[in-house]
């Protein structure tokens, strides 16, 4: 029954943390025209992580473009989901 316990406890802490990369690069938003944000589509590719140890997907920019159909790129985020036993890194992009 403790290592039912303890196994558990690890299975919690895993899922806890999460390694984000550096920033490399940084984006002047200052020529992106928010007024027209309405016509921007939204792309997202995502890597999803099973018990903290098992990964499936890939996080990567051309995929995230290609799913929205996106010609011109304008603004990239990161977000993180964090479920009891899953996690998610993805990427998502916006652009015309």
């Amino acid at each position: 029954m403790l290592m039912r316990i303890m196994f558990l406890m690890f299975l919690a802490l895993a899922q806890s943390c999460m390694t984000l990369p550096p920033v490399l690069n940084t984006t002047e938003l200052s020529h992106v025209d928010f007024s027209k944000v309405r016509n921007f589509k939204r792309g997202e590719s995502c890597t999803t992580i099973v018990a903290g140890i098992l990964p499936f997907g890939s996080t990567r920019i051309t995929s995230a473009v290609r799913d929205g159909n996106i010609s011109s790129l304008k603004i990239l985020e990161y977000e993180t989901r964090n479920y009891i036993v899953i996690s998610q890194f993805c990427l998502i992009a916006y652009g015309t």
